[in-house]
């Protein structure tokens, strides 16, 4: 069976993840972490790498770090 539903922000992590998944670790201050978690309930993310993925592009695009390309994946 076909999962119909849609993860949003995949579209933007298609267009700027060409190149494979680097995957790391990072440490937060648990205040963040706790923000980050209602973010992805709030946002129905299918995982907290999505929402942190999703904020970090918009910012990297806020700051012209990112293509028109890439900014027109983010919808922005």
């Amino acid at each position: 069976m076909e999962n119909s539903v849609k993860t949003p922000g995949r579209l933007a992590a298609q267009a700027i993840e060409k190149n494979e998944f680097e995957p790391g670790s990072i440490s937060l201050p648990s205040k963040l972490w706790r923000i980050l978690e209602r973010l992805q309930h709030d946002r129905s993310d299918s995982s907290l790498s999505t929402t942190i993925r999703v904020l970090l592009l918009e910012r990297l695009a806020e700051k012209q770090y990112l293509s028109q390309e890439e900014k027109k994946a983010l919808g922005l």
